[in-house]
């Protein structure tokens, strides 16, 4: 089946988004070879991480052009989630590591159990009746509608990246240094712009102009979350002006 307008648009934004993603999030993992902060490798895998609801629908946009038909539903599915509570537990980790360092074993043993349940939950609605995870959509499915009990696990995760984002940006504006205040407001906004953007995803029916928005969002916060974390000189210049 020919691919419509807002499915190649789609499949090449989310390339776009995943592509730059995973390239941010070697970037920002590669420089524990350069100041031996592991930190900063935790940051990365969760990035990398936590677009994986997009890596599906990537893939199946791909393989529809090249042989007609995208992935299986299970399959879908498996790639779409297996990563993110592990990203989500790696920026808990890195989150804790910059700032509560002595909450950090404490906390991210709490993120794992909640992995564990999910991971629980997910692999028994799988191999049960997997609809109940949610279902492929468009007709040449390479975009997925979740169910209920898989959007709420993301909203969670939105909310905890918004929540954490809020505090690392306050306790950054509480300091002297000009250069980690900035980065701070960046991861702020990097998350602000994934919340808003995965609340589009989830909740607005998809139109091509509410998919440019999400999406636009989506990469802006990919882009800000770099820029936190690897700051090029030229670009600290100008924002510290």
């Amino acid at each position: 089946m020919a691919l419509e307008t807002i499915e190649i648009l789609n499949g090449v934004l989310m390339i776009i988004l995943c592509s730059i993603s995973i390239y941010v999030g070697i970037k920002i993992a590669s420089t524990y070879f350069k100041n031996k902060e592991k930190n900063y490798v935790f940051a990365g895998l969760f990035w990398i991480g936590l677009v994986c609801p997009w890596y599906p629908g990537s893939i199946s946009f791909i393989m529809v052009l090249l042989f007609g038909k995208g992935l299986t539903p299970v399959l879908y599915f498996i790639i779409g989630n297996i990563f993110a509570p592990i990203a989500i537990t790696c920026w808990i980790a890195s989150f804790t590591g910059f700032l509560y360092e002595s909450k950090q074993k404490l906390m991210v043993f709490i993120y794992i159990i909640y992995a564990f349940i999910f991971y629980i939950l997910f692999f028994w609605a799988l191999t049960s009746n997997p609809e109940l995870i949610g279902e492929l959509r468009g007709p040449n499915q390479i975009d997925v509608k979740y169910s209920i009990y898989i959007g709420i696990y993301y909203f969670t995760l939105l909310i905890t990246i918004l929540i954490t984002g809020f505090l690392f940006a306050t306790a950054s504006l509480k300091l002297d240094d000009r250069e980690i205040k900035m980065r701070g407001k960046l991861l702020l906004i990097a998350f602000l712009s994934f919340f808003f953007g995965g609340i589009i995803d989830a909740f607005i029916l998809m139109d091509i102009l509410w998919l440019i928005i999400q999406r636009s969002l989506q990469i802006i916060s990919v882009i800000m979350f770099y820029l936190a974390f690897i700051m090029p000189e030229p670009v600290k210049r100008f924002l510290l002006k």
